[in-house]
């Protein structure tokens, strides 16, 4: 490690000399690094990465517009800021841009700064999180449904891989108790941020969750820029609903070939935040703030923090439907419960 630093702070030194750190380095700025015990903690002066620490083998890379976070040495996932600042309508039919019943309940909000994950919680993700191996990931415990089709363990519908979505885990596993999974990874955080004062001032107080619905389609809609993108699916435009070919180059689906099967995260065309499978691949569990209004709708979450129903609420359709008009941005369905599992649904992270 200490040869590696000392190689890092040679080429350092040589484009601009020691002179401290300022938090943030602009594109005019030269290099600049300051040495501490076995660690070194430099600002770059390239315009997309503004702070890297170099310590113990971890890098955490901080930029204005994403930050990649290490859980070890060779797992790290990169998640993308999401500036808001613009107002945004939640609506529940046609093209996110259609004015439906959401807006006519007044369900436009004034969206805040958020980070979401460029994709999907992977399969290497949850097992080094969780502390399991590839026999005990979900995807290989059990047969399971999508519809009336029975997929067993060991088919294309459920394979394994490091970097394939992890599918067939519960609300509950997800989000519930010392065990779950968001415990488990904010555990790690806590430690990295400790660790990694440039990710410690970027992230603040923020831990990893669910994004709420408002959140999710925003994101999955291009973000600040919705209006001119006009996105029926994440990273296709249109005013009217694309021809089923434009689907197929940004969501992993089963309209044009049917049934077919889940993907590595990132086999398609990202949106123009740089998210991938926000249309397609799997279902995406958020949580709730969404539907205002309709305190009767499946995966309702009031304002008040009160879930009614045991229903969850999910985004973006997955490789198992076979209709084109489930991949809008504005379509939503829910899980059946917090217990329930189902091969062709995962989630992503959001700070």
């Amino acid at each position: 490690m200490k040869k590696q630093i000392k190689k890092i702070a040679a080429a350092l030194i040589l484009a601009g000399g020691v002179m401290g750190i300022p938090h943030r380095a602009t594109a005019e700025e030269i290099v600049k690094i300051i040495g501490e015990g076995n660690k070194v903690i430099a600002s770059y002066s390239a315009s997309t990465v503004t702070s890297i620490e170099f310590g113990e083998g971890q890098i955490a890379e901080v930029a204005d517009n994403y930050i990649m976070i290490p859980l070890t040495d060779n797992i790290k996932f990169k998640m993308i800021k999401v500036e808001g600042g613009v107002p945004y309508t939640l609506t529940a039919s046609g093209s996110t841009l259609t004015a439906g019943e959401w807006a006519n309940n007044g369900a436009t909000k004034q969206m805040e700064d958020f980070w979401i994950g460029e994709f999907e919680v992977t399969q290497d993700i949850w097992k080094e999180v969780m502390g399991i191996t590839d026999a005990k990931l979900p995807v290989s415990s059990y047969e399971a449904t999508v519809g009336s089709t029975i997929y067993p363990v060991g088919t294309a519908q459920t394979k394994i891989g490091d970097k394939y979505p992890i599918a067939n885990v519960s609300w509950n596993a997800i989000c519930d108790g010392d065990s779950s999974f968001l415990s488990k990874i904010n555990a790690r955080l806590k430690e990295l941020k400790a660790n990694n004062p440039a990710l410690a001032a970027a992230l603040g107080d923020k831990e990893f969750r669910l994004p709420n619905e408002w959140e999710w389609a925003y994101a999955a809609a291009g973000g600040k820029n919705y209006a001119s993108l006009q996105y029926w699916y994440s990273g296709i435009s249109g005013t009217t609903q694309p021809a089923n070919p434009e689907l197929d180059k940004v969501a992993v689906n089963s309209v044009i070939t049917t049934l077919t099967s889940v993907a590595e995260v990132g086999s398609k065309e990202p949106n123009a935040l740089g998210l991938y499978d926000m249309t397609g691949n799997v279902w995406e569990r958020c949580s709730g703030l969404g539907y205002p209004g309709h305190v009767n709708e499946y995966g309702y979450l009031d304002n008040s923090g009160t879930w009614q129903s045991s229903y969850r609420p999910q985004r973006g359709s997955s490789w198992g439907y076979t209709t084109a008009n489930s991949f809008r941005i504005s379509y939503r369905g829910y899980d059946t419960g917090t217990t329930g599992r189902g091969i062709n649904g995962g989630f992503r992270l959001a700070l």
